[in-house]
């Protein structure tokens, strides 16, 4: 396994995650967010339904960026599968709906002691199982809306999640924060639960 559990973690060295086999490298598949989520605009918050190209929405590091692609997804009544994130999970203010192929970009002490990257990047259906995320099966008609950006940028949603989208080409997308493959974001969430905040840390808790 990549890293050990947090309870027998004893290095803390810096990882270069280029070389890590299974890292996550394909463009999402089933990523968007249900149309209710609020994002953060030049204009305030508003619903991702509200989101139209050529707006601008705040970003983690990018500041305001002009939204280049915006796509819509109908998914039918039938229902769909979706990551319910609940309140305060992410720092959202009230519970969030993913698809389970979305980005999301975690930035955490224990990303920048272990992976060398002040953040990193994960998909949503690898995080169940972490302060109440789940995998629900949503039923009804929804829309996922999903948004392209000049650059690799992550968005706001409901006050603090950091959705993560690439780049509306991918010749300009950027692997600026790394994306870690399933068992690396178990064990940096492992870290996180236990409270390790710097190196020293990560020595106490072996």
């Amino acid at each position: 396994m990549f890293m050990q559990a947090a309870h027998a973690f004893t290095f803390a060295e810096k990882i270069t995650l280029g070389s890590v086999p299974g890292a996550v490298t394909a463009r999402t598949q089933q990523g968007g967010v249900l149309a209710t989520a609020q994002v953060e605009t030049a204009d305030g918050w508003c619903p991702a339904s509200a989101l139209r190209v050529g707006m601008r929405v705040q970003t983690y590091d990018g500041g305001l960026c002009p939204i280049l692609r915006l796509e819509r997804q109908e998914l039918s009544a039938g229902g769909a599968l979706f990551v319910h994130v609940p309140g305060g999970a992410l720092d959202n203010c009230e519970g969030l709906w993913l698809r389970p192929d979305q980005q999301i970009l975690i930035a955490s002490s224990v990303a920048e002691e272990v992976f060398d990257s002040a953040a990193v990047t994960v998909v949503a259906r690898d995080l169940a199982g972490f302060r109440g995320i789940v995998p629900v099966w949503r039923p009804g008609a929804a829309a996922v809306i999903t948004l392209g950006f000049a650059q690799n940028e992550a968005v706001f949603a409901n006050t603090g999640t950091l959705l993560h989208f690439e780049a509306d080409h991918i010749s300009a997308a950027s692997d600026f924060y790394p994306a870690l493959a399933r068992s690396q974001v178990a064990a940096m969430l492992a870290l996180i639960e236990e409270g390790a905040l710097t190196s020293a840390d990560l020595r106490r808790a072996a």
